[in-house]
């Protein structure tokens, strides 16, 4: 990468990157990316600060995956290319990265991508494809109402990809995944939403949807106590949209702080399990609270 610190004679820093990503996604096909990007961030009034970014990305090593139409194993194209215009807006009001116990984070992204990507004629679809992909997060950090020196926790996290003309399939890296440690605990890592007819592996989707809230409680010097409830699900696309896909995790666990970083260890139990599922819940170890 290349930093340079005044754009234009501006204090607007622009940075040169070009980078090579193993992407090992548990739970979903792995993929090889280069990427290419030019971006300029600048600081606005009232704590908010933007960042403009342009990117070219291209994807290869695409694993085998199911397609459940026909239940048939597809050897998809071994590439994937395209390029997005990213725009997005951060007001951070935290009083502490590490350990937020006041404030608020709030963050507000859109893209425009053009994508060719050749695994869309397997599913007989247009090679080429532009659309929007929109972004929105807010955190908030309170004093509980139990205690004084409780924290409340809370965020909700908003995905949606809009395509330009008929509706196809995104590039890797564009689709939403949730579920595991820091997004739905209680589920395994990105296996709430869609997936493949054997229920082995996470397909993603174009829209999703997290809700947070979460108690921390210091109970012994860098010690902290933590419950909390997590909500939300991926859809495909808008046709299958369904509230009864939202998926419900609860539980708790124990961080510590070490200033500069948290560890944390929780369990996560699953509310309304379905029948297919074989656990109830699951133990998650993190790095960092969730958000």
């Amino acid at each position: 990468s290349y930093r340079e610190p005044y754009m234009l004679k501006v204090k607007m820093p622009g940075i040169f990157q070009i980078g090579y990503f193993q992407r090992n996604p548990l739970n979903s096909p792995n993929y090889d990316l280069w990427n290419y990007s030019f971006q300029i961030s600048k600081d606005l009034k009232d704590n908010w600060h933007t960042v403009n970014k342009i990117e070219y990305q291209y994807i290869t090593d695409i694993q085998k995956a199911k397609q459940d139409t026909t239940n048939q194993q597809l050897d998809l194209p071994d590439h994937q290319k395209g390029a997005s215009l990213k725009l997005s807006f951060v007001k951070d009001k935290r009083n502490n990265l590490v350990v937020p116990s006041r404030g608020f984070l709030t963050e507000v992204g859109v893209a425009l991508s053009y994508a060719n990507n050749p695994e869309n004629a397997v599913a007989n679809l247009e090679p080429n494809s532009f659309y929007l992909t929109f972004r929105l997060g807010w955190n908030r950090y309170l004093k509980s109402p139990l205690h004084k020196n409780w924290i409340l926790a809370s965020r909700i996290k908003v995905g949606y990809i809009q395509f330009i003309g008929k509706e196809t399939i995104p590039l890797k890296p564009d689709v939403f995944y949730l579920g595991g440690t820091s997004t739905i605990r209680g589920y395994q890592e990105q296996f709430v939403g869609p997936l493949n007819s054997s229920k082995t592996s996470a397909l993603g989707g174009n829209i999703s949807i997290l809700t947070n809230i979460e108690s921390r409680i210091p109970f012994w010097k860098m010690f902290f106590l933590t419950t909390f409830v997590d909500a939300g699900t991926v859809w495909a696309n808008r046709n299958e949209m369904n509230i009864k896909d939202i998926r419900l995790g609860t539980g708790g666990g124990l961080a510590v702080s070490l200033d500069f970083l948290v560890l944390r260890l929780e369990y996560g139990h699953k509310l309304f399990k379905k029948d297919w599922e074989k656990d109830s819940g699951l133990i998650h170890f993190g790095i960092s609270f969730a958000y």
